[in-house]
């Protein structure tokens, strides 16, 4: 685990990415091999992903589940380090 932030409930997703996005960068050389990461549907829009990329150079992925699937689905590539709301 990299960061942890707890934000209100009512905060959207995005805002509470850049809140703990940003305090991970803060965490410097410990981060500094960080490149890539994988987000769920909520982390999705392109002025969030530009946004990652021009404060930080981190492409985030977002990983998306099949239109098609009903209930669980587990996916290969998700969050490591989330929003708790």
């Amino acid at each position: 685990m990299l960061r942890v932030v707890v934000t209100a409930a009512s905060m959207p997703e995005r805002a509470g990415g850049k809140q703990v996005l940003t305090r991970v960068h803060q965490m410097g050389k410990a981060v500094s091999r960080l490149s890539l990461i994988w987000a769920d549907g909520g982390y999705s829009g392109q002025p969030f992903l530009r946004w990652v990329m021009d404060s930080f150079r981190w492409i985030v992925q977002v990983v998306l589940r099949p239109k098609q699937a009903k209930g669980f689905t587990l996916l290969k590539k998700r969050w490591v380090v989330d929003v708790i709301h």
